[in-house]
């Protein structure tokens, strides 16, 4: 016989569901990559995509998903729009992966992409 109940999820799988997504929204590359040029300061979406090398429209779509997480917030000055980082979550996830794997932020960053082209 199945034990199952219909209750609500416990307090820790909805903690769980809130890791996840975090996780999910910095799991992508190119995503991640969006979030380490933020940690460099704020940037316009039309940098962004240039330095990630996606049209604007790809480069909004991963920046909204960054925006539903909180993981960055946006500014609006005439018609451009800027980001920058939100979340400290997020700039100590980016210190760990750092720390991790021996990336010294936005010099090694630009050494790996002169080292790629």
């Amino acid at each position: 016989m199945n034990n199952q109940s219909s209750a609500a999820p416990s307090p820790e799988t909805n903690a769980f569901d809130n890791e996840a997504n975090f996780l999910s929204a910095m799991g992508n590359a190119k995503r991640l990559h969006i979030l380490h040029l933020l940690a460099e300061g704020e940037m316009s979406v039309s940098v962004l995509a240039d330095e990630v090398g996606l049209s604007q429209s790809s480069t909004s779509q991963h920046l909204a998903i960054l925006r539903e997480q909180e993981l960055v917030q946006t500014r609006r000055d005439a018609q451009t729009i800027y980001y920058s980082l939100q979340s400290a979550a997020a700039t100590a996830m980016l210190d760990t992966l750092a720390d991790i794997f021996g990336w010294h932020r936005r010099t090694d960053v630009e050494c790996a992409r002169t080292v790629l082209t």
